[in-house]
């Protein structure tokens, strides 16, 4: 048998991974990962209850897991048992921080007392089910390099390469530090390509015939490492399919015959179906079903060809494949938290070019390599190729870029190491008169960036924005419980997933007058003319890195706030304030419903109650572009309508004026007539006024996108008029045809109006 075994090198580089990992594990905060709320609740239900949850239980803990196969959960249960769990610590969900923007917070729970070290209790047992991960992940870095020596030979520079890569990616050791089963399937992923690297050796034309006794025992271990993966999440289906079509392919290339493929797979399927069997059959009988989902009726499971013709029009016509590329890319390399932690933009585009270099670095160094070499690399481009098509099609499904996460490819972690660890041996060697002091230069730069990753892109992220306190006066006194030291306000354009869009930037200083055991909760809205909101945010304090349970008296705190003007044609240029309210406010943790219960009086330097209202700053004109991700009141093709002002009440021959505001979205070569009807309850017209935009002085074939058009409209109420009136609107062309609103007779109603009663006599 050939050697694979790691050099004292590789071991070295095996170990230092290990320790980044228990080191990110020990940075990140409790439960700041993707979904380790449901993965830990998972392991803990295995060590309370020593049983599988029920996956479609009604009550379900956050962001539940129960519905994931049960491979990393025994393992962490049965390797964390022994730590008490009778405190009762649960996770307090930061409600308003997962908006898509990272402008409410990167917590996504709020920080805990329990959280400091040394840790006890549940804290203890979430961070040893952290050191399983890790010591998974450290598996998979061996397994790389066993991979990688018996592909390269032991002691290579592509050897050394690819196990410093799969070791020093900063996502990977990232998995390796929390509670989650991406490191279970990512390790067993890397046995299943190391099984498959052993048989493509084993079926060189140069392999020795005395070797093909063991090739049985490949195809078992093979089936053995795929039911193993299989168990441990729903995305190793794709290794399934990566390793028939690489059995193939290596038989093609071997020369086998088809008895023989067909004989040694049912070896590698016998062995598979043993461990998948039971599982499948534990799912029939009490689900019904052989796989579970989150989501009992998905679409994915029960009608899995519906929409996806359709998935892959929408995402080339709107172009946003190259998005969801582009996000693969970056979480691959590094997107810490719950992915909304990332590394500064040049650290991505140096793994751009880092990738780039290694994959030019590959296909120079394919057409030199002989047949066995050729044979791997093929084999790592289907492993890679194939893990990436089952995420592929879950966001192509749903329409969603982020459903294909770096992390979901990490199975396939062999294929990616070891090509790029390949391609840049082949450019230091080809290139590089000192290429072994080179190699060791290059993996100690990796080494030396995971090190800086936590404390430079990770730990800053969760920390309280305490500032020194002094004596300023306090703007507002909320209760006796916070002071509103100072308020700053500008705004600015900011890119988000709409593009640039128009922002305030708030910061705000706040000062704690006492400690206290009940959340609360700050809500700022922007200001424009007449006290409109132009938009607004609800944070907890310190964007959930310092709420208020863990406040001492004195101590003060920085809040920087990305509030989004999004009001539709909102009245701009203009003053802007700020509105601020605290309120008690319970974190969730469970599916309970949101409530608010009471504000909390905001009193000036002498104890007054006012009105919460502070700062002074310009808001300029909005950006030439439809708010198009608000919906509007009604629509008329391509006008939506943002704003209708109809009086409550009026009385019998009055005249009244009613005010409407469109925005135009898409531009129409239709010049149109604005009507607006009143119409009594059997439908009958009792008023009207219909016109051109502006008296005729701006049509419609003019209005530019994201433009706003404010028109009025008056109407006299018959002296007759009883009851209530409903208002009705909408646009029609010189033909006669109506704009198109999606509703009977293209006619929108945006309200009613009552008559008053006549006085009695």
């Amino acid at each position: 048998m050939p050697r694979t075994q790691p050099t004292r090198l590789q071991w070295l580089i095996v170990l230092a991974h290990i320790a980044l990992a228990l080191l990110y594990g020990a940075v990140n905060p409790p439960w700041e990962a993707h979904d380790e709320t449901g993965h830990f609740a998972y392991v803990n239900h295995l060590v309370e209850e020593r049983s599988l949850p029920d996956a479609y239980a009604e009550d379900k803990v956050l962001f539940d897991q129960s519905h994931q196969p049960p491979l990393y959960y025994l393992v962490a249960a049965a390797l964390t048992f022994w730590a008490n769990r009778s405190d009762g610590v649960q996770p307090e969900f930061n409600n308003f921080a997962l908006d898509g923007t990272n402008r409410r917070g990167f917590r996504i729970m709020l920080r805990q007392p329990e959280e400091a070290f040394p840790w006890q209790g549940t804290i203890l047992a979430l961070h040893a089910a952290r050191v399983v991960s890790a010591l998974l992940t450290g598996l998979t870095v061996y397994l790389v390099a066993s991979s990688a020596n018996l592909i390269f030979g032991v002691g290579s520079t592509a050897a050394l390469l690819s196990t410093a890569i799969a070791a020093f990616n900063p996502q990977v050791i990232f998995m390796g530090s929390m509670v989650n089963n991406d490191a279970m399937v990512t390790a067993m992923g890397a046995w299943v390509i190391y099984r498959v690297a052993h048989i493509a050796h084993g079926a060189a034309p140069t392999s020795p015939d005395a070797q093909n006794a063991a090739r049985n025992v490949d195809f078992i271990l093979l089936g053995l490492a795929l039911g193993l993966a299989f168990l441990s999440k729903n995305n190793a289906l794709g290794l399934i399919g990566f390793a028939g079509l690489a059995l193939i392919f290596i038989a093609r290339r071997a020369g086998w015959p088809t008895r023989e493929l067909l004989g040694r797979g049912a070896f590698t399927l016998g062995a598979f179906a043993a461990l998948a069997l039971p599982y499948l059959g534990y799912n029939l009988a009490r689900y019904g079903r052989l796989l579970t989902d989150r989501n009992p009726n998905n679409p994915i499971l029960a009608a899995p060809t519906s929409v996806i013709g359709e998935g892959v029009w929408v995402s080339i016509r709107d172009a946003w494949l190259p998005q969801l590329f582009a996000n693969t890319f970056r979480t691959f390399w590094g997107k810490f938290g719950w992915g909304n932690v990332g590394l500064p933009e040049w650290a991505y585009l140096a793994f751009a070019a880092f990738t780039l270099a290694g994959t030019i670095g590959c296909v120079i160094g394919y057409r030199r390599a002989g047949h066995a070499l050729r044979t791997a690399i093929l084999v790592w481009l289907m492993l890679g190729l194939s893990m990436m098509l089952l995420p592929l099609y879950r966001a192509l499904f749903y329409q969603d870029p982020a459903l294909m996460p770096g992390r979901y490819l990490m199975p396939a972690l062999t294929a990616y190491a070891s090509l790029l660890g390949f391609g840049w041996s082949v450019l230091i060697e080809r290139w590089t008169a000192a290429a072994h002091k080179l190699t060791f230069a290059l993996a100690a730069g990796l080494a030396a960036f995971a090190l800086v990753v936590p404390f430079a892109f990770i730990w800053p992220r969760y920390q309280p924005g305490l500032i020194a306190s002094g004596d300023n006066t306090a703007l507002l006194t909320f209760g006796d419980l916070v002071q509103l030291v100072d308020a700053t306000a500008r705004t600015d354009f900011l890119p988000d997933r709409e593009g640039m869009r128009h922002y305030a930037r708030v910061k705000l200083t706040w000062r704690a007058l006492r400690a206290t055991d009940q959340h609360h909760a700050f809500s700022v809205s922007v200001l424009g003319r007449d006290h409109e909101v132009l938009g607004s945010i609800v944070v907890f304090p310190n964007l959930g890195n310092y709420p208020s349970t863990n406040w001492r008296a004195g101590d003060t705190f920085v809040d920087a706030y990305d509030i989004l003007l999004e009001k539709p044609c909102a009245r701009l240029p203009a003053l802007g304030k700020l509105h601020v309210t605290v309120f008690p406010f319970e974190p969730l943790t469970t599916s309970r419903p949101i409530s608010v219960t009471r504000v909390l009086p905001a009193m000036d330097g002498a104890g007054r109650v006012i009105a919460p209202i502070v700062g002074r700053f310009k808001i300029g004109e909005a950006p030439p572009f439809p708010v198009f991700w608000q919906p509007p009141l009604a629509y008329f093709d391509g006008i939506w309508l943002r704003d209708a002002q109809l009086p409550a009440q009026v009385r019998p021959g009055e005249t009244v004026h009613i005010h409407l505001t469109y925005e135009m979205i898409h531009p129409t070569d239709r010049r149109g007539t604005a009507f607006l009807h009143l119409l009594d309850a059997d439908g009958r017209l009792v008023a009207q006024d219909d016109h051109a935009p502006l008296n005729g002085e701006y049509p419609t074939d003019l209005w530019d996108a994201g433009e706003c058009v404010r028109e009025s409209f008056r109407l006299t109420i018959p002296p007759d008029a009883r009851g209530t009136l409903r208002v009705a609107t909408g646009f029609y062309a010189a033909d006669g045809s109506r704009f198109e609103t999606g509703a009977p007779d293209d006619v929108a109603f945006i309200g009613e109006i009552q008559i008053e009663a006549a006085a009695s006599p």
